[in-house]
């Protein structure tokens, strides 16, 4: 008999939490021959081998497998805060280790986030919502009210942040809203299955939403999802250089005008 999938992901999981601080952060930085040499063919030999960024990025995956749908199928959002926290771990140590320098993504600025990251000066102005077919008013598929999101299905792109916001949701109106990852499609193809009937909602930014609709005539864009947020790159805690840097760049940006009209061509 072929052992569940979850009970595997969970096993994955929780070897990898066994090895997270044991394992090898980087072997660049070890010496093993005598007297604390390094061996012949070191670092090259050994870089392949497997390291703590491997092991938080394992977890990550097995704990976003273990909440999609595919094998979450009674919706258990512990599995959900378990994959959001297994993937932050991977950003936070690759901040941390000097892997990166910055998360040039369009990232929300929440409490929790803060205590991790420093951000930039805003980029955006966005918020998630409701991409749905045009239907009269009073039409029971119309959704104005985030009450009848209840017991509805949404589709979104694979790692979505709107996945989290969608959760949250779910939890203050008192009912299940289930969601559906894809992993094929983007937030654009969404839209476009939506103007064709073959999906019938999906969750997407303001902001692209605003930019399609004009070539897609029969999507309602007209119900938020979330509260306007602000958006912003992030960067360590341990650059604030980097980050004065950042912002000086983005203020010239804004006061020369190629910030708007960059801004323009991308959220018209």
């Amino acid at each position: 008999e072929r052992t569940p999938a979850l009970a595997v992901l969970d096993s994955v999981m929780k070897e990898c939490d066994l090895l997270a601080d044991t394992v090898v952060a980087d072997y660049t930085t070890v010496q093993l021959g005598p007297d604390g040499a390094k061996v012949t063919g070191w670092p090259d030999a050994y870089t392949i081998r497997v390291n703590k960024d491997f092991v938080l990025a394992t977890k990550a995956r097995a704990a976003l497998l273990a909440a999609s749908p595919q094998f979450n199928t009674t919706g258990d959002k512990e599995r959900w805060r378990i994959a959001a926290d297994s993937n932050k771990a991977v950003i936070d140590e690759a901040l941390a280790t000097g892997q990166c320098d910055l998360i040039a993504r369009n990232l929300p600025i929440t409490t929790q986030l803060r205590d991790t990251f420093l951000f930039t000066d805003p980029i955006v102005l966005n918020k998630q919502v409701l991409v749905q077919r045009k239907r009269p008013e009073g039409d029971s598929l119309l959704i104005r009210n985030q009450l009848d999101l209840a017991r509805k299905t949404l589709y979104i792109p694979q790692d979505s942040p709107a996945l989290f916001r969608i959760h949250n949701l779910a939890h203050e109106i008192g009912d299940t809203i289930f969601v559906i990852e894809e992993q094929r499609y983007s937030s654009e193809q969404l839209m476009i299955m939506v103007e064709t009937g073959e999906i019938d909602y999906a969750v997407c930014d303001q902001q692209i939403a605003k930019a399609l609709q004009t070539r897609l005539p029969h999507v309602d864009c007209e119900t938020d999802i979330s509260f306007t947020q602000l958006q912003s790159w992030a960067v360590r805690k341990s650059s604030p250089l980097l980050l004065d840097s950042l912002n000086s760049w983005l203020r010239q940006l804004k006061q020369s005008g190629l910030y708007e009209t960059i801004y323009k061509q991308y959220y018209p």
